[in-house]
């Protein structure tokens, strides 16, 4: 009779972080957001404006997006349609934040997974990040 060899345990799945842009020109409240999101096993990237987040989003095509309305050199809404537009982007999750719940329709129609009124508390922040990326929370 054949001798069995030991079997090798199967490999680990290794699994990177997922990947969160916080889009945001309130430095302060991104640093916050951030620092939270880090210490709940998220890779944080930060930009302080539109643009900058714009091409930060094409650049490294984040797991999702934290989309704050009002912020100079392009507004939220704005960056959400670009993002919409590009094959490249198209597909990254994306929820938007304003002190103006009235953003909250628009933002929908143009794309956005969800919406949440600053401010927010950090429970509800997790839970819709949780939410958008289909984990259980």
């Amino acid at each position: 009779m054949a001798r069995k060899s030991p079997s090798k345990p199967a490999p680990r799945k290794r699994f990177r972080p997922l990947r969160i842009l916080i889009i945001d020109d309130d430095r302060a409240i991104a640093e916050v957001c951030e620092e939270f999101l880090l210490g709940n096993g998220f890779k944080v990237l930060l930009a302080h404006d539109g643009k900058i987040g714009l091409a930060s989003a094409r650049r490294g095509l984040p797991d999702l997006i934290l989309l704050n309305q009002e912020m100079p050199r392009m507004t939220g809404l704005e960056v959400l349609r670009e993002l919409r537009e590009d094959p490249k982007t198209r597909a990254i999750k994306v929820i938007m934040n304003s002190v103006d719940a009235a953003y909250q329709t628009e933002a929908w129609a143009a794309g956005a997974e969800d919406f949440f009124q600053l401010p927010v508390t950090m429970e509800v922040l997790l839970y819709k990040v949780h939410k958008a990326l289909g984990r259980p929370s």
